[in-house]
């Protein structure tokens, strides 16, 4: 699943170049392997080089210590952008769009 999401991910951002910021939804995630965790830290990775902020939504306590030694929260460009709920998620994605030029 990580290797489609990733597949998805990569193909997707490069037909939508308009793209500045993508909000990654984990509270629902049932199990999260090693192998998945590097390929999240490797999507987060890829859009915040791109220029394309990353969010991170509900991450479960028992994924945090496996996200941050794989480097998933380092990549993050600010601690601000790991929040608990959907609302804070979006509110804060739309004040980074606010800000982009048009």
């Amino acid at each position: 699943a990580a290797e489609r999401i990733s597949a998805a991910i990569a193909t997707g951002a490069g037909d939508h170049p308009h793209i500045t910021v993508v909000i990654i939804r984990m509270s629902h995630l049932g199990m999260l392997d090693a192998t998945g965790a590097h390929t999240l830290a490797e999507i987060v990775t890829e859009l915040e080089t791109r220029g394309i902020t990353v969010i991170i939504k509900g991450v479960q306590d028992e994924h945090f210590a496996l996200l941050s030694g794989v480097g998933v929260i380092d990549s993050l460009r600010h601690e601000n952008h790991l929040v608990d709920n959907l609302d804070d998620a979006i509110a804060h994605a739309r004040r980074h769009v606010a800000r982009e030029p048009h």
